[in-house]
């Protein structure tokens, strides 16, 4: 039997993954804790599983927002930098 995230882990100390890839991986994880916990309960695997995304939703519409967020992260990170940047260029004052 695998640990939990083990799997997970090891890919992300051969390969680093892509947003996208992590994402995925995310969404996969909490479908899978859903669908143990579910069938823990006395739920057969596969209707475990069915009602596991049926209760997390549209993965669609999570994977766009998930992108679309770590987008706008990315962004205001490169913009601080920039900023930092340019206020570290800029003549310091003398009082």
């Amino acid at each position: 039997m695998a640990i939990p995230g083990l799997t997970r882990l090891f890919r992300l100390v051969v390969r680093p993954p892509t947003v996208e890839q992590e994402i995925d991986a995310e969404i996969e994880f909490h479908l899978d804790e859903e669908t143990r916990a579910l069938m823990a309960r006395g739920m057969a695997p596969d209707a475990a599983r069915l009602e596991a995304q049926r209760r997390f939703g549209d993965q669609r519409d999570t994977r766009a927002v998930l992108a679309r967020l770590d987008r706008e992260r990315r962004m205001k990170t490169r913009r601080a930098g920039i900023f930092e940047d340019f206020s570290q260029e800029l003549p310091r004052r003398k009082r």
